[in-house]
């Protein structure tokens, strides 16, 4: 159930940021998606090149969080061909501008929400808010530096 964790605030945030995609149309649902799961993926194909994130895992976890990292990148390449198919009629510049447009938003979205929601956790555990903010964009920028 989460215990102490504020899951029901991170989970209706969820909810609202997904609400002003929905409210966008069908586009831009897809062009979402397509970077969203491009930016899984990317996250998948870390955790399957990187054997040293997972040491010290029990080994089920590990091979569960192998097998999802290779679910992302299957993922990734679905959104991509519908995207391509919804699209078939545009042209490549068109196609180009919606693609480069959503990943720098998504990237954007995608790293303050994940920082504002694991700062969240931690705070649940009782770091200050700061230090916090700074210990996860450490994590992701620095080491290990997921996102770099």
């Amino acid at each position: 159930d989460g215990g102490h964790y504020p899951l029901e605030k991170i989970r209706e945030h969820i909810k609202q940021q997904t609400q002003i995609a929905y409210d966008q149309g069908p586009m831009t649902l897809l062009v979402a998606t397509i970077c969203l799961e491009h930016f899984t993926a990317m996250l998948g194909d870390y955790i399957l090149r990187h054997e040293s994130f997972l040491a010290g895992v029990p080994e089920d976890v590990r091979r569960l969080w192998q097998w999802h990292g290779m679910e992302e990148t299957e993922h990734k390449a679905v959104a991509f061909d519908v995207f391509n198919a919804a699209t078939r009629k545009w042209s490549g510049f068109a196609r180009w501008r919606a693609r480069t447009f959503g990943m720098l938003y998504t990237t954007y979205d995608f790293i303050w929400h994940i920082t504002l929601y694991a700062a969240m956790l931690l705070e649940a555990d009782g770091m200050p808010r700061g230090r916090a903010i700074r210990t996860v964009l450490y994590y992701i920028f620095i080491k290990p530096g997921l996102y770099r």
